[in-house]
């Protein structure tokens, strides 16, 4: 083994304000994050398990292990979903897995983002620098007062003699 993991981790941050129909069902019912993400991915036809549409890979895009939420109702910022998925036999896809927590989080109610966190194995990575560019248009015709600075860090630590970064 490298030492390397092939798992990666995504969470988003913030308050959420459960939506009026799920306090009236007083909790039933309602699925957890784990359970959400699950959901979410099949419809999209990312299926994040070994069952349903993805399980010969054609639609898989992760192995998914864990999820969790917090959902307290007092106002707070907290980690209010997280998903960790292993991805070591799917290279070089494209992991949707912010885009299968917010859904899942605007299902349950309002949120109001503050943070993400994404330690992500990118060694298993390919150069995305070209789709990025053309989906930069995409992201640039919003409304300009919805528009949030963002910024990000990337840590490297050398291999083992010194041979690369990992």
């Amino acid at each position: 083994m490298n030492g390397r993991t092939p798992t990666l981790l995504a969470g988003l941050h913030g308050t959420l304000r459960t939506h009026p129909w799920i306090e009236d069902a007083g909790g039933e019912d309602v699925p957890d994050m784990f359970g959400l993400a699950v959901d979410r991915a099949e419809a999209y036809g990312w299926s994040s398990t070994h069952l349903g549409a993805g399980a010969g890979l054609a639609g898989q895009r992760w192995a998914h292990s864990d999820a969790g939420e917090d959902w307290t109702q007092d106002g707070r910022v907290r980690q209010l979903g997280r998903l960790q998925c292993t991805v070591e036999k799917l290279r070089n896809q494209r992991l949707p897995a912010m885009t299968v927590l917010h859904d899942g989080l605007t299902r349950i109610g309002d949120v109001r983002l503050t943070g993400a966190h994404v330690p992500a194995p990118t060694h298993l990575t390919v150069d995305s620098s070209v789709p990025r560019a053309v989906a930069a248009g995409w992201f640039a015709f919003s409304d300009p007062d919805g528009r949030e600075s963002l910024g990000g860090d990337r840590a490297c630590r050398a291999a083992p003699g010194g041979q690369g970064l990992r």
